[in-house]
């Protein structure tokens, strides 16, 4: 926190910095503000975009003081100030654009820094909402970034959810509205996948602001499609390997899609799975199996036995019984999930490639290294076709298959594979990847990797 003189200069020089102003009374207005810095730039702001002198501003302040002061974010004399500055300002911008009052309560939901301003294009047309920001920044409200990107003070997103029955900016129902729609904004972007550098960038860019949004939201009000939200984001945390916060969300889905849509719901079933999927990682592979055998059968009762969400299921288990030793089993379920998925998504579907290229892992772990050979190698060809030669599912089956060729004696080239994968991987996908990270701590050559 500045000091008195520091804080009267700061004030004095944003608002005089187009020209001269009236000063008289910065020294008692900065010690209502406190000193605090972010009250202070929004006070000078303020007072320099609307001519308001400083003795003015307190005039101001004082008609709100009973109303503030029963406020009580944090407790503290900061927030109070910044209470203050947020009532003046938004009472003055409203008039000009209702939208800055929108945007403010919807970027409260986030985090505070680097949140992208493609994220607000829901609220209105991309030009209004750059008018808007364009006036919440001249009083330093937010601050607008060349890279595309608004952050706001975490005191200003504090009051923005605060509800205040006084404050025609922060009524109950307003707050809510701003959460919803911030929630639908990060779910219609949320990347489906991050085995390509597109949904690789954008999971790193949103992921502080699902983060963000998971912690402020009340749980106890999760609807069906936060869940869907939370559940989403918590398979991307399982790609990153972030096992332990992924079993917590996805414990948060399945408790809110228990409550909205009831125990049987096969959404409810579907969340259950991810945390049987954490555990799976987690050296828990008995409970999760145990947990994973609930889901089949629960599916199997709630879709049917040949729906692909039921094949999946299995698949996923047989993963787990590999884990276990299990890899004769393992091979049963992938045999008969991966024939399910051929009739009902086609071989060349997303999930049907992964499905055998886990059942090439399982059989090369069961002992027949020439059937998973073949596998992986009819699996790569598909994958290339469809997918690229940078895409990380096909680079995992040309690590698979470094790691078929050394077991089978083919080392030379097993080993100018695994560089060529390497080189790839680092190239396309860069050396933050998962997939690059998981390449980077593998043998050279040797073992097997499995999706």
């Amino acid at each position: 926190m500045p000091a008195a003189h520091e804080a009267v200069e700061m004030f004095t020089r944003i608002l005089t910095h187009t020209g001269p102003r009236d000063t008289g009374g910065v020294h008692r207005l900065c010690a209502v503000l406190g000193q605090l810095p972010l009250a202070i730039d929004q006070a000078a702001a303020f007072c320099g975009q609307t001519g308001t002198s400083p003795v003015e501003y307190l005039e101001q302040l004082s008609s709100y003081a009973g109303e503030v002061y029963a406020l009580r974010i944090g407790g503290g004399a900061n927030e109070v100030a910044v209470a203050w500055t947020w009532r003046l300002t938004l009472d003055r911008l409203a008039e000009a654009d209702p939208l800055t009052g929108t945007i403010l309560r919807v970027l409260a939901w986030w985090a505070p820094d680097r949140i992208p301003r493609a994220l607000l294009d829901r609220i209105a047309a991309p030009f209004a909402v750059r008018g808007a920001l364009g006036l919440l920044a001249r009083h330093s409200m937010l601050t607008v970034h060349d890279d595309g990107t608004v952050s706001v003070h975490r005191l200003v997103q504090a009051v923005a959810r605060t509800p205040d029955a006084a404050d025609p900016h922060r009524r109950a129902a307003d707050i809510d509205a701003a959460r919803r729609t911030a929630e639908e904004a990060l779910l219609a972007v949320l990347p489906e996948h991050l085995d390509d550098p597109a949904g690789w960038r954008a999971w790193r860019e949103l992921f502080p602001h699902v983060d963000a949004y998971v912690q402020q939201a009340d749980a106890s009000v999760d609807s069906a499609r936060t869940a869907e939200l939370v559940v989403r984001a918590a398979w991307r945390l399982l790609d990153t390997g972030d096992w332990d916060l992924a079993e917590e969300w996805f414990e948060r889905a399945a408790r809110a899609r228990e409550r909205v849509l009831g125990a049987d719901d096969p959404l409810t079933v579907l969340a259950r799975e991810g945390v049987a999927e954490c555990w799976a990682r987690t050296n828990e592979a008995a409970a999760a199996a145990w947990a994973q055998e609930q889901v089949v059968d629960d599916l199997t009762r709630l879709l049917g036995e040949d729906r692909a969400e039921t094949h999946l299921a299995r698949a996923r288990l047989a993963v787990t019984l590999r884990y276990l030793g299990d890899t004769d089993g393992a091979v049963r379920l992938l045999e008969g999930a991966l024939a399910g998925l051929e009739r009902l998504l086609g071989p060349a579907h997303r999930d049907t490639l992964r499905v055998r290229n886990n059942l090439g892992v399982a059989y090369q772990e069961a002992g027949y290294p020439e059937e998973a050979i073949a596998v992986h190698e009819a699996t790569l060809a598909e994958r290339v076709r469809l997918l690229g030669p940078g895409h990380s599912d096909t680079l995992t089956s040309r690590l698979n298959l470094v790691h078929l060729y050394a077991a089978v004696g083919r080392t030379e080239q097993a080993a100018a594979d695994y560089d060529a994968v390497l080189a790839d991987s680092l190239r396309l996908l860069g050396e933050d990847h998962p997939f690059t990270v998981h390449v980077l701590h593998r043998p050279r050559p040797g073992g097997d990797i499995g999706t």
